[in-house]
């Protein structure tokens, strides 16, 4: 095991790459500024430079187009990393709102008295400018809605070592996901230890930390972990209600999820539908222990709960079996890997290829 982090040491580090994680935690800002900025530059270029013979109004047509064109694409693929089973109703969607943009850019550069007198491509660049966080806001909105979110799965108990995870993959996550295992659910899994929450707090203290209660009497952790947690997933098949679960969350502004596991029917999981915020397929048969493959029914179930997450407004979570050749076939938004991501030879990579549903081969 490796040596313990403390908290001094902590906190250094934690000044030290302040500026890195504010670059992380914006990268998808950064990146869309940047994309947006090359997308009217090589707009401007084909204008430009396509003959002069042609209308005016072909050439602009052509480097808007070409330009958002490569927006998308890079932005896709760069940017949000989608999965490829997205990319036509993204792209349709990129086209509607971008041209919505640039068409609130044109009335901009009329109505505007001074602007009128801005030669292009000037007057391109000032009024890109002024609709660029509303265009930003739309896009992450409804164009790129479907980006995938990655968490690192940590176990609550004793043993676990939280600061070789954090050596490993650093910031690189969207999401901490804590696992409880207590022996009313597995009497063989190790003792509970609370600690391993507030240590991944101090190490992702501005992520969003999740806990799956693999318990069958979570109301009894529930008091020790309101300050600790920002969610809690429960399982149906436990002793207390599920009920009273989902309303002592509600009363505390924690968000909740309820968990498939195998055997459980959809028709189980519908009623909650309205009253959670998410709802989770555990992937594998043996809930509490990685390293194990992920089953069929599983997969089918996630694709079941994705269909129905737009109308009842759910995130979708996958949890357990994840490598990077099954990856692709998971449609949930949220996935979450511990023994594929480290136990892999380059984790960062594991991750990337993770996110973006390709296999290691192919980046």
């Amino acid at each position: 095991m490796s040596a313990r982090i403390d908290t001094s040491t902590l906190r250094r580090t934690a000044r030290a790459h302040s500026a890195m994680f504010a670059l992380y935690r914006y990268r998808y800002l950064l990146l869309f500024t940047l994309i947006g900025f090359l997308s009217i530059v090589l707009e401007v270029v084909l204008v430009r430079c396509l003959p002069a013979a042609w209308p005016g109004a072909v050439k602009t047509l052509t480097g808007f187009t070409c330009g958002m064109v490569f927006a998308f694409y890079a932005n896709a693929i760069l940017n949000f990393k989608m999965p490829r089973r997205y990319f036509l109703k993204t792209f349709a969607l990129f086209c509607a709102i971008s041209c919505l943009s640039y068409s609130l850019n044109v009335v901009a550069s009329r109505a505007i008295p001074r602007l009128c007198d801005v030669p292009y491509p000037l007057d391109r660049f000032a009024t890109a400018g002024l609709f660029f966080l509303l265009a930003y806001f739309l896009h992450r909105r409804f164009t790129f809605d479907k980006a995938r979110k990655l968490g690192v799965a940590i176990y609550a108990a004793e043993g676990e070592d939280v600061d070789t995870v954090f050596g490993k993959i650093g910031w690189q996550l969207d999401h901490v996901h804590v696992d409880l295992v207590d022996q009313t659910m597995d009497p063989a899994a190790r003792t509970v230890d609370l600690e391993q929450i507030d240590r991944a707090r101090k190490l992702w203290p501005r992520l969003r930390l999740n806990i799956h209660l693999m318990s069958k009497t979570p109301l009894m952790w529930l008091p020790q972990l309101w300050g600790r947690i920002d969610g809690a997933l429960i399982h149906l098949d436990i002793a207390d209600d599920p009920w009273e679960v989902i309303a002592q969350c509600r009363i505390h502004g924690k968000k909740v999820g309820v968990v498939w596991t195998r055997g459980v029917p959809a028709s189980a999981i519908l009623p909650f539908l309205p009253h959670i915020d998410m709802a989770m397929v555990l992937g594998v048969a043996d809930p509490g222990r990685s390293g194990q493959t992920m089953m069929a029914e599983a997969v089918e179930m996630s694709r079941v709960l994705e269909a129905l997450a737009s109308r009842y407004r759910v995130d979708t979570v996958f949890d357990g079996g994840l490598t990077l050749s099954n990856s692709t076939r998971i449609p949930a938004q949220y996935i979450i890997s511990s023994s594929g991501v480290l136990q892999s030879d380059r984790p960062l990579h594991t991750v990337f290829c993770l996110i973006t549903g390709r296999h290691g081969a192919d980046t």
